[in-house]
């Protein structure tokens, strides 16, 4: 081989190991680059698409469950407190009606209770009428269940609500990152996670009605300068792009509204879990929704909903009595001035109004 045939081999060579090179710095750049950006910009498009999906619901079958696990510490004794609700709501948007049934389990410290509870609302141009009635289950309890009636100002109702936080999570979608695929029951779909602050879903939240969740929103919610974030993980069906399950992680807002509440600082509250699921079923498949005339005509107007004895029990064996001047010794021989007397004293504290609102 002559020299310059040898040349232009090494030049070859040379040639082929630069592009090479070349190729693999190209590769890592663009895989590096990927790693960061190409899961955001995937759940973007995923959120998108899932809020466009949404704005055509009209209707739609919702199982919610709320659980909860804390324990508090007053004067050193521990108390593990656990609740779970778990119920079935039918909602619609044209008319703005909705029927939620559930059970509330409690188990304080050990000692286990629980309720039946349901709801029937329905909106106005400008009201949020509700018909309500929370039943202790015992063997023994042969008591009338009385329905009662709230009217507040209409807020969209519970569809406009949870396909809020759809359009949330897509307005916020910098936020997200895809996680992976995954079945939910025998629907594939995407799923998604990310981090939202909570005055971002103040009013979705809120506008679920559940009165728990209201409170922790609004007492977190006070202190504007540090809102809290909230975990949240999301299903889209993968063929209708609309959300199968939603979960959102409220612990660090229950504890920092627990904080708040124990104003002299005799109690101390650490949440262990603080969880909403959400479950979507049946689009735009739900029949005509309508309040019962015997519930109509039993309900007992309740415009400060004002709670039954039973149920304020139930409360204030929860919080530190203390904070808010009570005394809960002879709780079991109040009669119904001292029961009223402590219903003002809680409303005083939370400064809720006559009408019921903040």
């Amino acid at each position: 081989m002559s020299l310059r045939e040898k040349l232009v081999e090494l030049n070859t060579r040379c040639l082929l190991i630069i592009i090479s090179i070349i190729c693999l710095i190209l590769f890592i750049v663009f895989y590096i680059t990927s790693c960061g950006s190409t899961e955001n910009l995937e759940a973007g498009a995923i959120l998108d698409n899932a809020k466009l999906a949404v704005s055509d619901i009209k209707s739609a079958k919702i199982h919610m469950g709320i659980t909860y696990d804390l324990v508090t510490s007053v004067d050193d004794e521990e108390k593990n407190i656990i609740e779970h609700m778990d119920c079935n709501i039918e909602t619609t948007s044209n008319p703005v009606i909705t029927h939620m049934k559930g059970i509330d389990k409690l188990d304080f410290d050990g000692e286990e209770s629980q309720n039946e509870v349901e709801v029937y609302s329905m909106e106005n141009a400008d009201n949020n009428i509700v018909y309500s009635r929370n039943t202790p289950l015992k063997e023994d309890d042969e008591s009338k269940q009385e329905w009662y009636k709230n009217v507040s100002a209409a807020n969209g109702g519970q569809l406009k609500a949870q396909m809020s936080l759809v359009s949330t999570f897509s307005n916020n979608r910098e936020k997200f990152r895809v996680k992976k695929m995954e079945k939910v029951g025998k629907i594939r779909c995407t799923k998604v996670s990310g981090i939202l602050s909570s005055d971002l879903l103040n009013e979705a939240l809120k506008g679920m009605g559940n009165e728990d969740v209201n409170s922790i929103i609004s007492v977190a919610n006070a202190d504007k300068e540090e809102p809290v974030d909230i975990e949240i993980t999301a299903w889209f069906s993968k063929k209708s792009s609309r959300p199968v399950r939603i979960t959102m992680d409220l612990s660090k807002l229950m504890e920092k509204m627990l904080i708040s509440e124990s104003a002299d600082n005799s109690s101390t509250y650490k949440v262990n879990k603080y969880i909403i699921d959400i479950r979507y079923s049946k689009f735009n498949k739900v029949g005509i929704i309508s309040v019962p005339d015997e519930v109509i005509e039993s309900a007992v107007e309740n415009i400060e909903k004002t709670p039954s004895n039973e149920a304020m029990k139930k409360y204030l064996e929860n919080i530190d009595l203390k904070s808010i001047g009570l005394d809960v010794e002879d709780m079991d021989n109040w009669t119904d001035e001292d029961w009223q007397d402590a219903k003002d004293a809680l409303y005083e504290f939370y400064g809720i109004t006559d009408s019921g609102e903040e």
